[in-house]
């Protein structure tokens, strides 16, 4: 199976007044509900990390992270705001293209004209000046600010098709594997392996979309090469390493959200690679152990060798986000339909069950037994857990969450159906109007 271009499935019904109702709100305002880490911080252009920048607001608390702060190389852990500007603007982006409101449309449109203005000479794309960019000795977010953004590029350029756009990733692309290449380059070979680091790994994303994009199969050559590398390297997020699957007493443990995105990676090896099938194989019959009923897997923060319970184990929005984009496409790779229900049971349940019922707002986190939304996780706790509260921002943990519950219904109207060499199939249930062309024929399909 195939997953179609973004765009050629429009959401109707309760699918796009989900939509509606998230920019209508707080996805539609973020840059006024947090401007000092959406709009301020020109992370792409001109405040272009260096080893001279100084910390910027990146939504957290006051307190939190303080040995982070300050000049020299310690710059390298300021990749924050690259993270919420892009998930929020690749929601953002790929709701105005889907609702095909004019004034969001301009909106979006102008965005990308001022992302692609920011592309140097060379080809680069990114958040680092000249001085740091693939020089990291330390934690770091080159490879991960540029999955965010680049998903961004992908989309708009899958529903419009603008040569500019393409052009610009096939030279951003070059650049990358000029900066770290394949065979002769180690990008997760640091000290202090942390979180953005870890992230990197995601960047598997667009090169898969790269390869779709262009049919040039070294795009997956380097995804896979990418993978294999991280596994080599002693890196804070381990779980889902070559070795970590390989060994059947290893329980997970780390950061839930690198956890499922990082599904993305095996999933792309094992379509590459022969030899990594089985290990697919156990990371799936692992998987159903660590989700709770409503398909949210543990992610609060950390999975902590924990197996799922509806009270006791909470799920954050970005972990169902990342594990709902590897189902995509774990579906897409293996044409097992029966993800495809997986999908929809985790949007409609934990992923719709996040979201206030009548205002713009979002949990960070929640448990399928959900008592209170007032900072405890269950009534009568005595820890406050700023994570357990609605709020349309949450910036006094991370505005990372709320970006991510952008991306979802764009994400899910997307895969909603899958092209095959003898037609179309739908593959989750929604209102919705599929356009597309099977042997020079137009095809219209409506969802009701």
């Amino acid at each position: 199976m195939k997953r179609v271009k973004f765009g050629a499935v429009k959401p109707e019904g309760a699918l796009r007044a989900s939509i509606q109702s998230d920019m209508d709100g707080c996805i539609g305002h973020l840059e006024e509900l947090a401007p000092a880490i959406v709009c301020d911080q020109d992370i792409y252009g001109e405040d272009r990390l260096t080893r001279l920048s100084k910390q910027a607001e990146l939504g957290r608390k006051p307190d939190e992270h303080s040995e982070f702060e300050g000049g020299g190389t310690e710059v390298q852990f300021m990749w924050w705001n690259s993270e919420s500007q892009s998930n929020w603007r690749d929601g953002y982006v790929r709701a105005a293209l889907l609702l095909e409101d004019p004034a969001l449309r301009k909106k979006a449109d102008d965005y990308i004209d001022r992302i692609l203005a920011t592309q140097d000479e060379d080809g680069y794309l990114g958040i680092y000046g000249t001085d740091l960019r693939y020089r990291h000795t330390t934690e770091n977010g080159e490879l991960w600010s540029k999955s965010t953004l680049y998903r961004v590029l992908l989309g708009y350029y899958e529903a419009t098709g603008e040569q500019r756009v393409k052009d610009a990733l096939v030279r951003a692309f070059d650049n990358l594997m000029e900066g770290y290449p394949m065979g002769s380059s180690d990008p997760f070979l640091v000290d202090k392996s942390f979180c953005g680091h870890c992230h990197g790994l995601t960047i598997v994303d667009a090169l898969g979309g790269m390869y779709e994009l262009t049919g040039d199969e070294k795009y997956l050559d380097y995804a896979v090469w990418l993978y294999e590398r991280y596994s080599a390297n002693e890196v804070e997020e381990e779980d889902l390493t070559l070795s970590s699957i390989r060994n059947p007493h290893y329980f997970w443990k780390n950061h839930g959200v690198h956890l499922y995105e990082h599904l993305r990676a095996v999933i792309l090896a094992a379509s590459r690679k022969a030899e990594y099938r089985p290990l697919l194989e156990l990371v799936r019959a692992k998987l159903p152990y660590y989700l709770t009923p409503s398909g949210g897997p543990i992610g609060d923060e950390w999975v902590n060798r924990r197996t799922a319970n509806a009270s006791r184990t909470g799920y954050e929005f970005c972990s169902v986000t990342e594990l709902f984009d590897s189902y995509a496409l774990l579906l897409e790779k293996t044409g097992d339909l029966s993800v495809g229900d997986d999908m929809e049971w985790l949007y409609f349940n934990a992923g719709l069950g996040m979201k206030h019922p009548t205002e713009s707002s979002i949990m960070y986190c929640k448990t399928d037994n959900c008592y209170t939304a007032n900072r405890q996780r269950n009534p009568g706790d005595v820890y406050a857990d700023e994570r357990y509260k609605y709020s349309p921002v949450h910036q006094t943990t991370a505005v990372c969450c709320v970006p991510n519950m952008g991306r979802l219904t764009p994400h899910y109207v997307q895969n909603m159906f899958l092209a095959e060499d003898d037609g179309f199939t739908a593959s989750l249930f929604g209102e919705s109007r599929f356009t597309g062309e099977f042997g020079g024929v137009p095809v219209t399909i409506r969802q009701l």
